[in-house]
Parts: C-alpha cells; structure tokens; sequence
C-alpha cells in the first residue's frame, strides 16, 4: 500500500489500459523485483502490439536491460506461435557483448 507522498519501496508498476471511451480494457501489474517494470512491458507490448492474448504475451519471452546487462529469454514453449527462432550467430554475437541469452524462463 503506497500513500500519498510516499515513495514506494519497490518499482511497483500498477498499469491500467482504457478503452477510447474510458472504459477498462486491462490492469496489469508484477512481482519480481527489479524486473517489475520490464515484465509488464513486455506484456504490454505482446497484447498491444502483437496482439497475443494475456495467457500467451506473458508466456512469451522477455527483454530485460538493467544498465550493466541486457537479458532475453526465449521460451522453449510457448502457446502463441509468434515467438522467432534464435540464429546460433545472433546467440553468440549477443552472448560476446556480455549479454545473456537463456532458454525457458528465468525466474
């Protein structure tokens, strides 16, 4: 429960989306920490632009950056057939930057 000036202990990220007219559409929301903010995006993005359900945008992968790393998860199964392929190139120019590439979900 966060108070009026208060700061929140964590980057909570309670997210409603409204129609046009101002009707709810969707509320989102996380826990995991420092990931909060990334996997709601992610979800976001998955549902708006890719137009996925809510079941498979949040079964999909995940891009999370914190400054230091960048980090993307490619499902090894996934319900939504939108999730590409990983080129072993890619996997390992990525990996040399000294970003993480992991397979399944990592939390």
């Amino acid at each position: 429960l966060t108070y009026g000036r208060k700061r929140p202990r964590s980057s909570m990220t309670p997210t409603l989306l409204l129609y046009p007219d101002g009707s709810p559409f969707l509320a989102l929301g996380s826990p995991g920490g420092a990931q909060i903010i990334s996997s709601v995006l992610n979800t976001l993005v998955g549902i708006v632009d890719a137009g996925l359900s809510l079941e498979d945008s949040i079964d999909a992968g995940r891009v999370y950056s914190n400054n230091e790393k960048t980090m993307v998860e490619v499902p090894e199964v996934c319900g939504c057939n939108r999730v590409p392929e990983v080129d072993e190139e890619f996997e390992e120019l990525f990996k040399a930057s000294g970003s993480y590439l992991t397979r399944g979900v990592w939390w």
